[in-house]
């Protein structure tokens, strides 16, 4: 992978004709695709899953192995698996066969104080991530403030983009760091595993990928925004990147999630003007506010990470 030049991975381009032709003869879901099942399951009942899931035995920590595919696959599992899944993935990081990069996603939109819900909604996302390589790597945090969103599908799409943008700088960089090694058995790219609480966005992104028409189409969106997701996605394909789509449980006591949770009430505090703290343990948050530009130019921004910051681009 050539090292990234001024253009973002999140710039708006036509998805190419190898990626598309990916896209023919799909892996099409089941029917029945993205039903939870399962009994009702109570907050308390998903923080005890939880807990549980910390000093049980191992089940899912090494699924993510050489012999599966590049491509894209969505998953909606029960409670109780989707609250182990991720947190077996990151207890077994010392010991993974294939390095995954876990990425968790959150939307908040909320009306400010003493305005009616038509007249100005406060929306950001948060999102948290950590490259699992059997090394001790911490989480990266980034937390944004968003201009121009109406509807919570909204906010937890631009999130599931976002995350996709995250994904391609991350393997580029992990690409760049590892070309050192042993050229006779060279590392397996990375898995990237995006997690979600909301169902509505990880399905409104696999009808745009398997050329269905979503249901609905948020106002709040650019007319071509559907071309934008499709192009991040592609630009992970075209490297051979396997990617996971799964649904977590809000909530529930999973690390990720609840960072990603407290990153993106952290971002309404930005965008509401109003000062807010937390600490993650690595430092100081740069919150850059995102404008939704209904054109094709890309506009650099503050950096917006935790850690190593980099350069991030608006829409």
């Amino acid at each position: 992978m050539a090292p990234q030049t001024s253009q973002s991975p999140c710039s708006k381009h036509e998805p190419s004709t190898t990626s598309a032709s990916k896209r023919e003869k799909p892996l099409e879901p089941q029917t029945g695709f993205l039903r939870i099942a399962g009994r009702y399951v109570t907050r308390e009942d998903r923080s005890f899953i939880a807990r549980s899931a910390e000093t049980e035995e191992l089940r899912y920590w090494d699924s993510a192995d050489d012999s599966r595919f590049a491509g894209i696959a969505f998953f909606a599992n029960s409670y109780d698996e989707a609250i182990r899944y991720p947190i077996h993935l990151c207890r077994g990081s010392r010991t993974s066969a294939r390095s995954n990069l876990l990425i968790f996603t959150d939307g908040s939109l909320r009306n400010p104080p003493d305005e009616p819900p038509s007249k100005l909604r406060v929306a950001s996302i948060g999102i948290s991530h950590r490259m699992i390589d059997g090394a001790a790597n911490g989480w990266i945090d980034a937390s944004y403030g968003i201009h121009g969103v109406k509807e919570s599908l909204s906010t937890e799409i631009l999130a599931l983009h976002r995350a996709l943008c995250i994904a391609y700088h991350e393997v580029d960089n992990w690409v760049q760091r590892t070309s050192n090694s042993d050229r006779s058995h060279p590392p397996s790219i990375p898995q990237v595993t995006i997690f979600s609480d909301c169902l509505d966005a990880m399905r409104w992104t696999s009808d745009c990928h398997y050329g269905r028409i979503p249901v609905v189409f948020p106002a709040s969106l650019p007319e071509d925004f559907d071309a934008w997701l499709l192009a991040a996605i592609d630009r992970l394909l075209q490297v051979g990147v396997r990617i996971e789509i799964h649904w977590v449980p809000g909530h529930a006591g999973i690390e990720g999630n609840t960072r990603a949770d407290r990153l993106a009430v952290l971002g309404s505090a930005y965008m509401d003007c109003v000062h807010c703290e937390e600490d993650f343990y690595s430092g100081v948050a740069a919150l850059p506010l995102l404008v939704l530009l209904r054109s094709s130019h890309s506009h650099i921004i503050a950096p917006a990470y935790y850690d190593e910051p980099v350069v991030d681009f608006s829409y």
